[in-house]
């Protein structure tokens, strides 16, 4: 029977094999370093802006944006961007401030990523999410609570989220669950929803208008007042597009109204003037004559008889009048 041979280790082979095994440790670690290095820009370079999800951010006055910027280069951007992972997609949902200055100077920042089931649950996360915020306007709370109420209403029609709402045993009609979860009264959340009614509408789908009107130190009955002069029937697209200018030009919208007012040509009816001839005057004369004979025969019988009688009388003498 051969004899098995066995091969000597001695001490320095042994080191020799740990000093291996750090090695590998080290190669092992910096490959995953590169790999989250390449995941992270291939992240950050590919992050997507939903237009309609911009407006569920509560706009920045220039000065705010001047002062956010300032701060960033100075201390870099220390709250995370949040991302929505839409299967391949990573969709910007919170922070697009942060992310336009990061992009003008080339700033690298901290994200962080949320799954949702579909844009409409995304769509209530960044409202809920803006409400949080201290540093919003009063018209732009208002605004994000119609916001919140218009999509809560057109969500919870659907058949899934009717089966959420028992899963969660959420009660009441929207403005009511809003009320509750917002502290505040039926009656606030739909004037909220009239305000924010009121902006689009003022809007017409143009985002620059909206902000302007959403940075505004205003009142809600200033922009309900403006959304009646825009909606007037009498008014031209000219002056309508007029008015929607100086929103964008003016300081206030105070100045808006005063200047929209003035604008505004008085619309009054057009008075008719038309030649009779002798004969339709006789005619209306006969037609009167006739109709006070028969109110003299019928006002001791029927009262409602004799009504209709004065009323047709009266009508044929401003008729009579008015061709005269």
């Amino acid at each position: 029977m051969a004899k098995k041979s066995f091969k000597k280790t001695s001490a320095l082979d042994i080191l020799a094999g740990q000093v291996s095994k750090q090695s590998k440790g080290k190669i092992t670690d910096t490959s995953s370093k590169d790999i989250n290095s390449k995941l992270e820009n291939r992240i950050t370079d590919n992050i997507r802006i939903y237009d309609e999800f911009k407006e569920f951010i509560a706009p920045l006055s220039e000065e705010e944006i001047i002062r956010l910027e300032n701060n960033i280069l100075e201390e870099g951007i220390r709250d995370p961007l949040i991302l929505w992972k839409n299967e391949d997609e990573y969709v910007l949902i919170d922070g697009h401030n942060r992310y336009s200055i990061a992009q003008k100077h080339s700033l690298k920042f901290p994200y962080k990523t949320m799954e949702f089931k579909d844009k409409e649950e995304v769509e209530i996360w960044m409202v809920n999410n803006q409400l949080g915020r201290r540093n919003i306007s009063s018209i732009q709370r208002k605004y994000l609570l119609g916001q919140k109420y218009e999509t809560e209403k057109r969500m919870y029609g659907t058949n899934r989220f009717t089966m959420l709402l028992e899963e969660q045993e959420v009660k009441g009609k929207t403005k009511e669950r809003i009320a509750q979860e917002e502290n505040i009264s039926e009656s606030t959340v739909m004037r909220a929803a009239q305000l924010y009614r009121a902006i689009n509408t003022i809007a017409a789908q143009n985002k620059d208008i909206r902000n302007k009107l959403l940075t505004y130190e205003t009142s809600s009955k200033n922009i309900e007042q403006v959304s009646q002069i825009i909606q007037k029937e009498s008014l031209s697209d000219e002056v309508k597009t007029q008015c929607r200018e100086l929103i964008i030009s003016s300081s206030s919208l105070e100045e808006v109204l005063k200047k929209v007012r003035t604008s505004i040509p008085v619309i009054k009816k057009e008075q008719k003037t038309k030649n009779i001839t002798k004969e339709q005057f006789e005619e209306s004369k006969k037609e009167i004559v006739d109709l006070a004979e028969k109110l003299q025969k019928q006002s001791k019988v029927k009262t409602s008889t004799t009504q209709n009688l004065l009323k047709q009388l009266e009508k044929n003498i401003k008729k009579l009048k008015f061709k005269l």
